[in-house]
């Protein structure tokens, strides 16, 4: 297993957000807060193929099992990143930026607090911005 961050060396103590087995597999939509992304660091320090990785991460984490987790396998992220092979110098470029956001979880699964939102909007809509 290769860490996520250099300082990534254990795993955390934090639970994960999202409960184990959570499937969402079928559902094809999720509510992006435009907001939050226009005034992220992440899109004013991402350039394009950063941002094309980071977008894929969160749009493919959606399908996985927990929905909105990622598995802490270096070679995985890198094909859900847009197909890179984790040891080209492609991948390592882009790397940092593309998991920016991303957390280590107790379960050796990544999740990201805006993928994370949105799930838990599905699971348990509040009715603010819930899908018609």
């Amino acid at each position: 297993m290769i860490p996520i961050e250099p300082y990534l060396t254990e795993l955390s103590a934090i639970d994960p957000p999202i409960l184990p087995g959570t499937d969402l597999r079928c559902e094809r939509w999720f509510n992006l807060d435009i907001v939050s992304l226009q005034n992220s660091e992440f899109i004013h320090t991402a350039n394009p193929a950063e941002f094309m990785a980071g977008f894929l991460l969160w749009t493919r984490s959606f399908h996985q099992v927990p929905a909105g987790s990622l598995p802490n396998n270096e070679a995985v992220l890198s094909k859900l990143a847009g197909g890179y092979n984790y040891q080209s110098a492609s991948w390592k470029k882009i790397r940092t930026m593309a998991l920016h956001g991303w957390a280590l979880c107790s379960d050796n699964r990544l999740y990201h607090p805006m993928v994370t939102d949105a799930i838990l909007e599905i699971l348990h809509p509040t009715g603010k911005r819930g899908r018609k």
